[in-house]
């Protein structure tokens, strides 16, 4: 009865009172075991509604602040705290309580200090400070099933709740666009994407460690079902992180749409003036410096292998994209032809320096070849002149998809029957783009506030 009573005060405690509390009771009911010969199945039962009632409650009051958190978050890379990296590397070794992972006493003030990215197994990711938070709140709910063990059941299917509401969330805020509205963002742009794609990769690493420590607490009959939880998770993250990919592809579409619909159309590609031979024209120019400005950001976040899968379709849809664009174009002239080459010979070598990828491959050459005769004659784009580009494109650090002023979508959803493209000269806008997330979808859009440069010559 007197647990019963202060059953809301209990479920109120610290995780370290709430301990303190558990093993009193505990202590005392077997000692009454022992002395009365038979077990208190009254007491044990009020204390096993006693742990139930802190899981609750630590489950609502974490979820609430996540929530929170999330719905003000920006999706900017934040520092990681050393707390937060000493947490993760207790949970990658599976301690969770004993002494600390670092000795107070040997710990200097620069040991101490915040670092620009979460090490995690071996890897480093930059984060946003919503997923800093979860990996807090992940611990706690690893702690009570390994001190309450009476509880482990229970801590898997919290844990795989809050899961799935970080998952689910993210889809609506940065995919849907809806942190325009809640923490105020003029648009989602290429870091917000990357950022939410690598907190999603911290997050099912984590799958791992919660099945590592949680299987030796689960009763046998529920180990099946951690398995089983886990590997749905797993799926529901990998398809979040592949229309992340898809989203990087409908920019590029979208870019390269815009590019050849407004600039090839102003090319008098057999004009006799021989001002701007052998540089590439201005719609090709602003072509692979949104590309190169896309490449840079995903560069420095993500690793290799998924910097491959990005861009895998993006040269696919070069390949596609491009010859449908000049499959009408018909200069009459050897120089018309030469502006030709000189454009496609541009983009090509552009996108061949992209460093750390397998690149278009041969299909564009082949295609220039077979329309507009030997590409020799044309002057492409030098390596000095591409890696310039590169090294000023850097400065961005996001990819430019801008739209005027007047044009601009945030929060407010756009008629689906407004698929124009519309952008000034110097940038292109992301508002058709469509990648199986909704209508929504129409609301992302990406800057790039570096100041535009001249042409560049080849």
């Amino acid at each position: 009865q007197l647990l019963t009573v202060r059953l809301e005060i209990h479920s109120k405690l610290r995780m370290e009172e709430f301990k303190d509390l558990w093993d009193s009771v505990l202590g005392f009911v077997v000692k009454g075991d022992q002395m009365s010969g038979r077990p208190g199945f009254e007491l044990r039962g009020a204390l096993l509604m006693q742990a139930k009632k802190f899981l609750e409650t630590l489950h609502s009051r974490q979820l609430k602040t996540l929530g929170q958190v999330m719905n003000s978050e920006e999706w900017k890379q934040c520092d990681v705290p050393f707390e937060i990296q000493a947490l993760t590397q207790r949970l990658v070794r599976g301690k969770l309580s004993g002494p600390r992972l670092f000795s107070t006493s040997s710990d200097t003030k620069g040991k101490r200090m915040a670092g620009r990215e979460l090490v995690f197994a071996g890897r480093s990711y930059r984060v946003v400070n919503s997923l800093l938070m979860l990996v807090s709140f992940l611990e706690r709910y690893l702690s009570c099933a390994t001190q309450f063990s009476a509880l482990s059941s229970s801590v898997l299917s919290k844990i795989t709740e809050m899961f799935r509401f970080y998952n689910e969330r993210t889809n609506s805020l940065v995919l849907q666009a809806e942190a325009c509205k809640t923490a105020g963002l003029k648009r989602i742009n290429t870091k917000n994407l990357v950022l939410a794609s690598q907190s999603l990769s911290v997050v099912m690493s984590l799958m791992d460690i919660v099945k590592k420590i949680l299987n030796p607490c689960l009763p046998e009959k529920y180990q099946p079902h951690l398995n089983v939880e886990i590997e749905r998770l797993m799926v529901e993250y990998e398809t979040h992180k592949k229309r992340i990919a898809d989203k990087f592809a409908d920019m590029i579409q979208n870019l390269i749409d815009y590019c050849c619909k407004t600039g090839m159309a102003n090319v008098q590609w057999d004009a006799r003036n021989a001002d701007g031979l052998g540089k590439p024209q201005m719609y090709m120019t602003k072509m692979t410096h949104g590309v190169i400005s896309m490449y840079n950001v995903l560069h420095k976040h993500l690793p290799n292998d998924e910097l491959q899968m990005v861009f895998v379709p993006i040269f696919q849809l070069f390949n596609t994209k491009v010859p449908q664009a000049f499959a009408d174009i018909e200069p009459t002239t050897p120089t018309g032809k030469s502006r030709v080459r000189v454009d496609i010979n541009h983009l090509l070598s552009s996108l061949r320096r992209l460093r750390g990828l397998s690149g278009p491959g041969d299909v564009l050459e082949n295609f220039l070849a077979e329309k507009f005769g030997s590409p020799s004659s044309a002057q492409p784009a030098s390596k000095e002149s591409v890696e310039k580009k590169i090294a000023r494109s850097e400065e961005t650090q996001e990819f430019s998809a801008q739209v005027p002023e007047q044009e601009v979508v945030s929060a407010h959803p756009v008629a689906p029957e407004k698929k124009e493209i519309k952008a000034s000269i110097d940038t292109a806008s992301n508002n058709g783009s469509q990648n199986g997330t909704g209508d929504s979808n129409k609301n992302l859009e990406n800057q790039n506030d570096a100041p535009q440069h001249d042409q560049e010559e080849t």
